[in-house]
């Protein structure tokens, strides 16, 4: 059991990493033991401020100076969060042409060579099972370029690497994101990705898949690594559903070797998403997974949120905007009528995205759309538990991202969850 101190210092160095989310889980097991423990709460409220939950910051930090006075940590971090209050609350709300995207999403493939548990593209329409034309790629990359995106991502649904043309489409000279299935990440395709510095790779190995796509899903995963890939981050993931988690010791045990060998990398045990309340599916927590700033367990238990303190990512309309295999623009990739801002054929991405209606989907998104107006209402992330989405807005003090309730425990520490894993043959 380590003491309040090294966990301090482990919550800090994540934190450091913009790891927030396990740093904070750090910080809660802390403030568990002392919950007036000032540096703990200073950091909790650095915490905050990074995720540009300002009033939440100030409250916990002139709570921390009521602890303890002489906190200077404490004192600093409120004269900044004070400084950063009024621009914070023009660019999020009273202004929306400040916002500036954080990520476009262009969806360059609209099938799978795969079917996993937890996805619904095979029950996507017809018009969208397609690859995305390529002239209608490079305008959208060109005009992300200009919104200055901070990250292109190449990933919704579809496996990007089946693009006929993917290795002329991506850019080399700009910060991108490829989630990949593996399957076709090998030769001249796994070699030229593993030579670029300025991409993200997700390695989501089919942990649910019949046997002989998941050992060729692991095999392309492990002599990617091999080839010592020089990109800014390189990520091996697992979707924790029901047929995926009984794997997950043997992705540590198997993948956690490479974490010397390759220092971008990272593996993620992240929870399953769905947009089809009819068919859940749920969520679990691997456990023995010794987690670190490289190796982080999602334990999100509620639904998606407008909060960020999560391991996975959750597009919203504050910061990402999405284009479809069919050119359809749209804040995210629910399935839903009057959903769509536009075709990108014809409309830009700048003029979608100062849009009226944008900017009246935002309005009502940073409300927690209690009317129900709006698909984000039953975004449902599929975890325990399920149900109505709870909106984290920073206001509702009660119920944190993070909290498990005790359905959750119960399920993560029952003591046989899974089928066991037999006869495992390790690849060479």
């Amino acid at each position: 059991m380590k003491d309040r101190n090294s966990l301090l210092q482990e919550a800090q160095a994540l934190i450091k990493l913009n790891s927030i989310y396990a740093g904070r889980r750090i910080l809660r097991e802390i403030l568990k033991t002392n919950p007036n423990d000032g540096v703990a709460l200073a950091d909790m409220a650095m915490c905050d401020l990074l995720e540009g939950r300002i009033t939440e910051a100030i409250e916990t930090l002139n709570f921390a100076l009521e602890v303890d006075p002489k906190n200077e940590a404490a004192r600093t971090n409120l004269q900044f969060a004070i400084s950063q209050k009024p621009v914070v609350k023009n660019a999020t709300i009273g202004n929306q042409d400040a916002l500036k995207i954080t990520n476009v999403q262009i969806e360059l493939a609209g099938t799978c060579s795969a079917e996993c548990e937890f996805c619904d593209w095979v029950r996507r329409p017809e018009e969208q099972k397609k690859f995305m034309d390529t002239v209608l790629a490079k305008k959208c990359i060109a005009e992300a370029r200009q919104l200055g995106a901070q990250q292109i991502s190449f990933h919704i649904t579809g496996e990007s690497l089946h693009h006929p043309d993917i290795l002329e489409i991506l850019p080399r000279d700009y910060p991108i994101l490829i989630s990949t299935n593996c399957l076709p990440l090998r030769g001249e395709i796994a070699r030229e990705l593993a030579s670029m510095n300025n991409l993200t790779i997700i390695l989501a190995v089919l942990w649910p898949e019949p046997e002989k796509k998941r050992l060729t899903s692991i095999l392309n995963a492990v002599n990617y690594l091999k080839l010592n890939p020089v990109n800014r981050l390189v990520v091996v993931q697992m979707i924790c559903s029901e047929n995926s988690v009984p794997w997950a010791q043997f992705m540590y045990n198997y993948f956690s070797p490479f974490l010397a060998k390759v220092p971008q990398l990272q593996l993620h045990f992240k929870q399953p998403y769905t947009q089809e309340v009819e068919r859940p599916t749920l969520g679990y927590i691997p456990e023995d997974i010794p987690e670190s700033v490289r190796v982080q367990v999602d334990r999100m238990p509620t639904p998606q949120s407008c909060g960020p303190d999560c391991v996975a990512f959750s597009p919203n309309p504050s910061t990402d905007i999405l284009i479809q295999s069919d050119g359809q623009i749209k804040p995210c990739f629910k399935r839903s009528p009057d959903w769509g801002i536009g075709y990108a054929q014809s409309l830009s991405l700048d003029v979608a995205w100062r849009s009226n209606r944008f900017k009246e989907i935002r309005t009502i998104w940073s409300k927690g759309d209690p009317d129900n107006q709006l698909p984000c209402h039953d975004c449902i992330r599929m975890a325990v538990p399920r149900g109505k989405a709870v909106w984290w807005d920073g206001e509702n003090k009660n119920l944190p991202p993070s909290a498990l309730n005790d359905d959750q425990i119960q399920r993560s520490t029952d003591p046989v969850p899974y089928p066991k894993i037999i006869d495992i043959i390790p690849i060479e």
